[in-house]
């Protein structure tokens, strides 16, 4: 027996059995397996894509679903009163009592100091300018001339009016009036207490669940200005069928756009028009220059649309 362990242990490695030779893949393996590890990287590619939109529309929504918070607890603390949903005050002059939920940039109402380094016609200009439209437009000596944005206090995040995935936010500067460098992707409905004033009183909304406080904004021109409008906003006799689109909504979710209610709940929307999806991504400044639009998702949207023709 020893004699026969020493013959193997001692013999040449060309003696050996051919399984038991070198561990090493063949070509032919090798090929397969690169093949396999190709097949397996083409399938999950796309998965993790939709993991990252799914994170920005989750960001996106946790925006909207604070600032309807926000906006219930702004009623809540000033007798149902509906904070100011446009961009500018409800009265020629600026004052804490008429002060919108976000301040235009352009036009006048702001007064703030940059800091070092930050100039206005720059992208970071435009993104401080939009975050202290919303957290305090009025920054001069002295508190008393100092104003609040509205809601800031009850939802102290400076970068709450932009959604993650708007593309605006990457195109190159000084392609629209202010812009497009857009940080601000949300625009409030116009009958709550918006450009139209229509309700002034959360207590007028008859059905808080199937209404609308913030749209995501398809604008090209720069800045979001004033209050998100729609064409025609049809009513409840003839089923909203005459709803028309004329300010632009957006897609920044793949073809869908996120929207928060007046109960407080949040949902994604899916538009089901190509037409739509079309008018939302498209760069022309002037796409919202008249150009009306009807489809199904204009009557869905005119359904939810709260005002005086739809409590």
């Amino acid at each position: 027996m020893d004699t026969i362990y020493q013959s193997r242990r001692g013999g040449s490695r060309s003696n050996l059995p051919h399984s038991n030779r070198g561990a090493g893949f063949t070509l032919v393996e090798l090929a397969v397996v690169i093949a396999t590890l190709a097949l397996v990287a083409a399938m999950l590619l796309p998965a993790l894509a939709g993991t990252k939109v799914n994170s920005k529309s989750i960001q996106c929504l946790n925006n909207l679903k604070q600032l309807a918070k926000a906006w219930t607890m702004y009623a809540d603390d000033n007798s149902d009163l509906l904070v100011n949903l446009s961009t500018y005050p409800t009265s020629g002059t600026m004052s804490a009592a008429n002060a919108p939920w976000r301040t235009a940039i352009i036009g006048g109402y702001m007064s703030v100091s940059f800091p070092a380094g930050v100039v206005f016609n720059t992208p970071a200009g435009q993104k401080y300018m939009t975050e202290m439209a919303y957290k305090q437009p009025v920054n001069n000596t002295g508190a008393a001339n100092i104003i609040n944005g509205p809601l800031y206090s009850y939802a102290p995040y400076a970068d709450i009016m932009h959604c993650p995935a708007d593309f605006r936010a990457t195109l190159p500067y000084g392609t629209g009036y202010s812009g497009p460098y857009q940080w601000d992707s949300y625009l409030g409905v116009d009958y709550l207490n918006g450009e139209s004033t229509g309700f002034i009183k959360r207590t007028q909304i008859l059905h808080p669940a199937g209404r609308l406080i913030w749209v995501e904004t398809g604008d090209m021109r720069g800045e979001g200005f004033g209050t998100w409008q729609m064409g025609n906003y049809g009513t409840p006799a003839n089923n909203f069928s005459t709803a028309q689109f004329v300010d632009s909504p957006a897609a920044f979710h793949e073809a869908a756009a996120n929207f928060n209610f007046c109960d407080g709940h949040v949902e994604m929307h899916k538009w089901v028009n190509l037409a739509t999806v079309a008018l939302a991504n498209s760069t022309s400044p002037s796409k919202e220059n008249g150009s009306y639009l009807l489809n199904a998702d204009s009557v869905w949207v005119g359904s939810h649309y709260p005002g005086p023709q739809n409590p």
